[in-house]
């Protein structure tokens, strides 16, 4: 260890040093970074702590992170916690680490625990961070900020027991009752009341097990982008099906809020369902479902399933001819891209391709669009507890919906549906706007 990191030390202490790292950490930076989470060894008997808690415990990837960084800032200028007030600042959460590092480096020491004495990290900078992987898509040395913010949160939470109690009572909730408001898993299918929304079954093959999610599933707003979205698949002959009341939530706030114990019971419980039955594709229309089962269950045993979002699929629909607008709908109007769709899923055009198919829509796009969006501020667990400090997260967005000057904002995404209706009386310039899906829209255009 010391030998390492001594050899690490020499090299960042080098002024030559960010011409060999660079290029090396790209080496080691996936193509869609940031966004999943390294699965923990529950087994291993002597293991004394569970996430990052010592530079010891840092991957070759997270030191190589701490060495590129050139401190240029443009991490912390795009942040979302940052920009509203929080004590969040992604490129301080790497320089800390790395001068640590230095520290104990040169006081001859073996390994320096990040959470003795003095801890490096306050609870309130890694709980604002909402995941959104905009410091990374920014970076230009390619440094994983989220991995490493994440790894501690799941320290804190897990070693320390230091988690927010709103946050504990989520998990709680979601372990209990299969959600996270804690509403009767009893109540999970009565959007499809008067419906008739075929259910799956064992040993009957569907193209597309739809999984409606948490809010589909109980928050008025998104149970109407369900309703919507099960009417456009009918009316394009999709042969699909849902869980029904024995579908539960993914798991993804728990992952985030760093109890990887609790999110590994919920996949694997989740996994099995899943596998019971016969279907090509899982199709959701919340970025947050598609994730975690597409990319973040696929990290257990028999937890590879091929995901699609809703928006997705509508698009594909459309370009088959499947699906055909007919009614004008004169409305102007900007897309909010989701994190979870965008950044970390790659998908932008989806859900502009179905809005140019609309008679008498136009599209004023948002100069922070696609990769550069600024993030609602309810990933990273975020959506299920508020920290005091700073203005609420979307409200930046807001303003720069506002300054659109559009009647409407579509989306794409459960998280953000309920946060721009519930925040957007706060800034004056849309406190009249209507928030709604991208397949609500398309649903009024249908004959």
């Amino acid at each position: 260890m010391v030998s390492t990191m001594g050899f690490l030390a020499s090299l960042g202490h080098s002024k030559f040093f960010h011409i060999i790292g660079l290029p090396l950490n790209a080496l080691l930076t996936p193509q869609r970074r940031g966004a999943i989470l390294n699965p923990m060894d529950f087994e291993n008997e002597e293991a004394e702590t569970f996430g990052l808690g010592k530079i010891s415990e840092m991957t070759m990837k997270n030191r190589y992170d701490l060495l590129t960084c050139v401190e240029c800032g443009r991490c912390t200028e795009v942040c979302p916690a940052n920009l509203s007030g929080k004590s969040l600042d992604p490129k301080t959460i790497i320089t800390k680490a790395r001068d640590f590092a230095f520290s104990v480096q040169e006081q001859g020491k073996d390994d320096g625990d990040f959470w003795e004495d003095s801890p490096l990290y306050q609870a309130n900078e890694l709980d604002a961070c909402t995941t959104c992987g905009a410091c990374m898509e920014e970076c230009p040395a390619n440094i994983e900020h989220v991995n490493i913010i994440m790894e501690a949160k799941r320290y804190k939470t897990l070693t320390l027991g230091e988690i927010p109690p709103s946050a504990a009572d989520t998990i709680n909730k979601i372990k209990n009752n299969g959600n996270p408001w804690g509403i009767s898993q009893d109540d999970r299918f009565k959007w499809a009341e008067g419906l008739d929304i075929p259910l799956i079954e064992q040993g009957k093959k569907v193209d597309y097990l739809y999984y409606v999610g948490c809010a589909g599933s109980y928050d008025a707003a998104n149970q109407k982008v369900v309703q919507d979205t099960v009417m456009l698949l009918k009316k394009a002959g999709v042969q699909f099906a849902v869980l029904g009341k024995t579908e539960k939530c993914n798991g993804d706030p728990i992952r985030r809020f760093g109890d990887e114990y609790s999110f590994f019971e919920v996949a694997i419980e989740n996994i099995a369902n899943l596998n019971q039955y016969q279907f090509d594709k899982v199709v959701t229309h919340c970025p947050h479902c598609l994730h975690t089962i597409g990319k973040e269950y696929a990290q257990f045993e028999d937890g590879q399933f091929e995901t699609i979002h809703h928006t997705e699929l509508l698009s594909e629909l459309i370009e088959a001819g499947k699906l055909t607008p007919q009614k004008e709908i004169n409305e102007k109007l900007t897309f909010h891209d989701p994190c979870y769709l965008g950044r970390h899923h790659g998908e932008y055009n989806a859900p502009r391709k179905i809005l140019n198919a609309i008679k008498g829509i136009e599209i004023k796009e948002m100069e922070a669009n696609k990769d550069k969006a600024l993030c609602c501020g309810m990933g990273g667990g975020n959506m299920w507890y508020e920290l005091p400090e700073g203005e609420h997260i979307a409200k930046n967005r807001l303003r720069q919906i506002g300054d659109k000057k559009v009647e409407k904002l579509a989306t794409g995404c459960s998280y953000c549906m309920i946060n721009f209706n519930s925040t957007k009386a706060q800034v004056n310039e849309t406190e009249n706007i209507e928030v709604e899906d991208v397949a609500s829209i398309l649903a009024k255009s249908m004959d």
